[in-house]
């Protein structure tokens, strides 16, 4: 399955299959699979992949959403792409999601500590400004019931 976008006067396609992003060259009259590199953001202390249209730099997993979202606006920077499995290089649809600051500030904290003085694994979560604290003896429990309150709390579905 492609899905097909027109982005600044650019036209892209997805093919489904190989999550591979393709623009159509207007001089060589032909579709070009988009060449990326990753791209050092100091502020986000991490890499992040960009890609330019008609001058302007996107970030790619925004370009990527636009493309299968349509009313989604590149533009308004208060919607924020988070990648929900917290690799910023992964830009599969299914792994991107429109959050605002806060809740996307949330999902940046580390959360799970070991605490050698109570011999446990500590999960700090905060709801609705209430910080709350829970021990567990085993790391993958922690992870699991982290998990489930990030996705029960932080996470909104997509609106398509």
């Amino acid at each position: 399955m492609l899905k097909y976008s027109v982005i600044e006067n650019s036209e892209f396609f997805i093919c489904s299959n190989t999550e591979d992003l393709y623009r159509f060259d207007k001089n060589l009259k032909r579709w070009k699979r988009v060449n990326l590199t990753p791209v050092w953001k100091k502020k986000h202390n991490c890499f992040r992949l960009q890609i330019n249209i008609d001058r302007r730099e996107f970030e790619y997993a925004r370009v990527i959403y636009k493309i299968h979202n349509p009313n989604f606006d590149l533009y308004d920077k208060t919607q924020i792409i988070d990648h929900m499995n917290g690799n910023p290089l992964d830009n599969k649809i299914k792994n991107l999601n429109i959050v605002n600051f806060l809740e996307n500030s949330q999902n940046r904290k580390k959360r799970i500590f070991w605490k050698p003085d109570l011999n446990r694994y500590i999960f700090n979560y905060t709801i609705d400004g209430k910080k709350k604290t829970r021990r567990f003896k085993n790391f993958y429990i922690a992870k699991l019931f982290g998990n489930y309150i990030i996705r029960k709390y932080y996470y909104h579905p997509r609106s398509k």
